[in-house]
């Protein structure tokens, strides 16, 4: 108890001591007064006579509905499918989360140099320096349990597996799943459909497949009831719906396969069916958006197929044979190559087969994926396909790139559609857009539009020289406190940064400096980490300063170090707003600005292009000029007051031209000039709201170019600097 109680007491976390164990078989609740027993049940009263619930169900016998046929111009349901929520580009829900926080992020849900949310699956690496992690993605067919439960059932567990096929796993039976169940559990035909979609997975499918299922959630009360302002009784109740989160090892999480599609002419998209040539309707969003009625869903009833799939793609990841990979699911076909054009800005050419029916090829959902290979790889694909019993039938040339930018569909050559690059991403992000209007700031949402829809856009970049993979060093004499306050989270990654640049991290808590037990002598160098100090409360950062400026000790123990002129600090993100209040003791920091809301209203979680100006700052010494990614994650970066011109700038926001910006998002917070990154005169002391910690490795990016995957990020050298200058 004594060492639980300072653990809690330097983390500032209260507890409180509400029992003790027993040998005695019982469960007994005390009151104060008296010692009154509120509670006093023996362990088999609890354990070993539960009631066994009896549920009562009702087949739910649906009867099969057909529409007539009708003619629908191809391109117009393209367009509506584009601009459906469930398809449409929904990054202003993504970037108003942190995803970069801990260091081990490898993928996230942005893909390519335009940062498209259209990853499959999410990996992260298990430790900084290694290769294996761990992926995770979604499977959700909810239109589908209206009309085929089973169906709908064996379509999500196949989505989940055909989007983390992205990922490098050993083997199928390595996957396990989550499943969260929704139904109205007032419903006894609902309560039926659960059971056939309960007993389908965990009876047969699922163990035919060789997954196994160790946790779920159940959300039984899907249903809403209430009365109008004309007092008429209204009641709504949601399908039952299966969401699996599919989690699997992953044994090289640099081989993360993505959609960004390859400049390579010499290539070819090949899309691998597993709905075995139907290309069923129902349930789908073309269906859904022109209200048709279709009983035939989608279905994925051949195991051994997906575990012949599986595999095949495992194995040609293996050897790097894979270019581009998509799953197909929402929207059909026709999205699965747009999203890859999208996140590549690269013109697709798809040639299908004869078909009187171009709308059910293009937007069925049957599960497959869509690949990208070259063409002198065309034979071991299908060569690796006939080793794992895939047939050959269901592996269909579709598709070549083009150098216009455009998407056009032929069948046999002849054109049936084309699609501009602009007329793509107007239709894909409007939607989002409009919403991100109502929710944000409606001047940057437009702005993020028009960034969206500019063509010429040549992406994210690096401009600086590669540098040596990163030596690590295993007997670190230089210390360097890694210091952190209540809610900060990111001092993992900063003492990894650090470590692999040479230095011993020490973890300090504020409340060692408070309590006297840490003065900062044996310090040779301060991290001020970010990470939501306070939980992120508006002026967080200003908190933690006033914790220093009105405690005499701390006050004390901070203007003594900033003093010594050995020594260096660097603050990053929260640490960076929390230093910028404290410039009063801070040689050389008078000219500093303090940092206010982002100009979008929202937090902003981005890889934003940045450029290092000349400056005193020990960090960057050697990188003036230096143009590359970084992360932000903040919500209040904007620097408060003019700073241009007094030589206390370190680092700015620039456009994918290179240029110095003010425009949305590539500045993501609405900095005058740009300006993210400030230094003292001296040079020793540096306070950025970038992350440089959180892409230190080149697996960190979301995007890089492919010629630096084997070299260090250039952000390390920000380190290694520190290093050089505590010798």
């Amino acid at each position: 108890i004594e060492s639980f109680e300072k653990i809690c007491r330097r983390e500032r976390t209260p507890f409180s001591i509400i029992g003790v164990t027993t040998k005695i078989k019982t469960l007994r609740v005390v009151g104060d007064k008296n010692s009154e027993k509120i509670i006093d049940m023996k362990m088999e009263d609890i354990f070993n006579k539960a009631p066994k619930l009896e549920i009562n169900t009702q087949t739910n016998d649906i009867k099969k509905e057909h529409s007539p046929p009708v003619s629908i111009d191809s391109k117009t349901a393209a367009c509506e499918i584009l601009r459906y929520p469930g398809v449409s580009d929904k990054r202003f829900l993504i970037t108003i989360a942190d995803r970069t926080v801990g260091g081990l992020t490898v993928r996230d849900q942005m893909v390519g140099p335009w940062q498209v949310p259209v990853s499959d699956c999410s990996v992260t690496s298990n430790d900084f320096f290694g290769l294996a992690g761990e992926a995770m993605a979604i499977g959700e067919r909810g239109p589908l349990s209206l009309i085929n439960a089973q169906a709908a059932a064996r379509v999500t567990v196949t989505e989940a597996i055909t989007n983390i096929a992205a990922s490098r796993i050993k083997s199928l039976s390595d996957i396990s799943l989550s499943a969260n169940w929704m139904c109205d559990s007032k419903s006894d035909v609902d309560r039926g459909t659960l059971f056939e979609m309960v007993e389908e997975l965990g009876a047969s499918f699922c163990p035919n497949l060789g997954i196994n299922i160790p946790v779920g959630k159940d959300s039984m009360s899907m249903s809403s009831s209430w009365t109008t302002t004309n007092n008429k009784a209204r009641e709504s109740s949601a399908p039952v719906t299966l969401v699996v989160t599919a989690f699997s090892p992953v044994m090289d999480v640099t081989q993360s396969l993505t959609p960004e599609l390859k400049h390579d002419t010499g290539t070819s998209l090949f899309l691998i069916d597993i709905g075995t040539g139907l290309n069923q309707m129902g349930g789908s969003i073309f269906n859904q958006i022109f209200q048709l009625k279709d009983g035939a869903t989608p279905d994925s009833k051949d195991f051994n197929l997906i575990k012949s799939f599986f595999s095949a793609i495992q194995s040609l990841n293996e050897c790097d044979n894979i270019l581009a990979y998509h799953d197909r699911s929402d929207g059909g076909l026709f999205i699965t190559i747009s999203e890859m054009m999208i996140c590549s800005r690269i013109g697709v050419s798809i040639n299908i087969p004869n078909t009187d029916d171009v709308n059910s090829y293009l937007f069925n959902e049957e599960c497959g994926a869509v690949i990208q290979i070259k063409n002198s790889e065309i034979s071991t694909l299908y060569k690796t396909f006939s080793q794992m019993n895939f047939p050959e039938s269901r592996i269909q040339k579709i598709g070549t790139l083009n150098n216009d930018k455009n998407l056009t569909v032929n069948i046999n050559g002849s054109k049936v559609f084309s699609f501009e690059m602009r007329e793509i991403l107007r239709a894909y992000s409007e939607t989002s857009i409009a919403i991100q209007k109502i929710r944000d700031n409606s001047v940057t949402a437009e702005e993020e539009l028009n960034s969206i829809l500019d063509e010429t856009d040549p992406g994210l970049f690096i401009e600086s020289k590669k540098f040596n993979t990163p030596n690590i060093i295993k007997k670190n004499t230089a210390r360097v406190g890694i210091l952190r306050e209540q809610g900060v989270n990111g001092h993992k990654e900063m003492a990894a940064a650090f470590f692999a640049a040479g230095f011993e991290p020490i973890d300090i808590h504020m409340t060692d400096i408070l309590s006297g037990e840490e003065n900062l002598e044996s310090m040779i160098g301060l991290a001020v980490c970010g990470g939501f100090s306070y939980g992120d409360v508006m002026g967080a950062g200003r908190g933690w300063a006033s914790t220093i400026q009105e405690n005499i000790i701390a006050n004390e123990v901070f203007r003594e170090f900033f003093k010594k002129e050995e020594s260096f600090t660097l603050g990053v993100c929260n640490g960076c707003q929390m230093l910028s209040h404290l410039k009063h003791i801070i040689p050389g920091t008078t000219s500093w600005s303090s940092f206010e809301k982002n100009k979008s209203g929202q937090f902003e979680a981005r890889l934003s292009m940045v450029e290092v100006i000349e400056s005193p700052s020990i960090f960057l010494t050697g990188l003036e000029g230096m143009k590359a990614p970084i992360v932000v994650a903040h919500s209040e970066g904007k620097i408060s007051s003019d700073i241009a011109d007094k030589g206390i700038e370190c680092l700015r926001y620039i456009d994918n031209y290179g240029k110095t910006t003010s425009s949305y998002p590539a500045n993501p917070n609405g900095s005058q000039a740009g300006i993210t990154g400030l230094t003292s005169t001296d040079g020793r002391v540096t306070i950025m709201m970038p992350h440089p910690e959180r892409v230190f490795l080149s697996k960190q990016f979301s995007w890089l170019p492919y010629d630096w995957r084997d070299h260090e990020s250039p952000w390390l050298q920000m380190f290694k600097n520190a290093r050089k200058f505590a010798y």
